[in-house]
């Protein structure tokens, strides 16, 4: 994939035993491309998060593993809908969230530069 070449967010995910699942988020901004990438249960929260940029590369693609868990592309709504299901529940555990995901945050608040939504 070439930077560029996701007009919208591009959501790549894998399932790993456990029920742990792996996402790349991938999306464009006015400062270039970026990459969102985690570890997480949905029930249980986050193992891993980072955020990184876009390279010539391109990130992620379908078929690729990212944490040894191969990648497919899946819509945004349903990837979205989990991670706040694991927010809540590794805020419920008592840790503390990681400070990637405020990026995240920032992507789905309505109105913020970049935002998803």
């Amino acid at each position: 994939m070439e930077p560029g070449a996701w007009k919208t967010p591009g959501v790549l995910r894998g399932f790993a035993s456990g029920g742990e699942r792996v996402v790349a988020l991938v999306w464009l901004s006015e400062d270039g491309g970026h990459i969102f990438s985690c570890r997480y249960h949905p029930a249980q929260g986050f193992r891993w998060v980072q955020r990184e940029d876009l390279d010539e590369r391109g990130g992620y693609q379908a078929g690729e593993a990212l944490d040894g868990v191969p990648l497919e592309r899946t819509p945004l709504k349903p990837v979205l809908e989990e991670l706040a299901h694991a927010v809540v529940a590794h805020q419920r555990a008592g840790a503390p969230l990681p400070a990637e995901l405020q990026l995240l945050v920032a992507l789905l608040t309505p109105g913020e530069a970049g935002a998803l939504i």
